[in-house]
């Protein structure tokens, strides 16, 4: 794990909170989370070999987008997810602590759920109902 404090700086000076990833049709942050995210068991697999998670590449990618793409609370959960898997309760215990730094200081900003001066509560309540 790297430290949180790294994870809450503002992407860029004229967009603390960066950009909605969702919307950027050329980036691919998500598609791939969601590769390495992906498990199957041997009987289900096309190829008949399981197919493991990768949480370890779960978390660099979800580290790398919250530092230089994106404040996002899918992200945040990701990086939960992963680090419960890497680190166990240390590592779920700061993956909560960043997603409740990050509503914390990005609240008007974060993703997703931010459109335009509106704040889309259901939408923001989806990722932290899903932790």
């Amino acid at each position: 794990m790297i430290p949180i404090d790294e994870l809450l700086n503002p992407i860029r000076e004229d967009a603390p909170a960066g950009v909605n990833l969702r919307l950027d049709a050329g980036d691919t942050t998500f598609r791939d989370l969601e590769e390495k995210r992906r498990q199957e068991e041997a009987a289900f697999s096309a190829s008949g070999e399981a197919k493991y998670a990768d949480w370890n590449g779960v978390a660099r990618l979800c580290q790398e987008a919250l530092e230089a793409k994106s404040k996002d609370l899918q992200l945040c959960a990701y990086l939960a997810e992963a680090w419960s898997y890497t680190d166990g309760f240390a590592g779920l215990q700061a993956g909560l602590s960043l997603t409740r730094q990050t509503l914390f200081k990005y609240w008007y900003l974060v993703h997703p759920g931010h459109e335009e001066d509106e704040i889309l509560l259901p939408v923001r309540a989806k990722w932290l109902s899903w932790m």
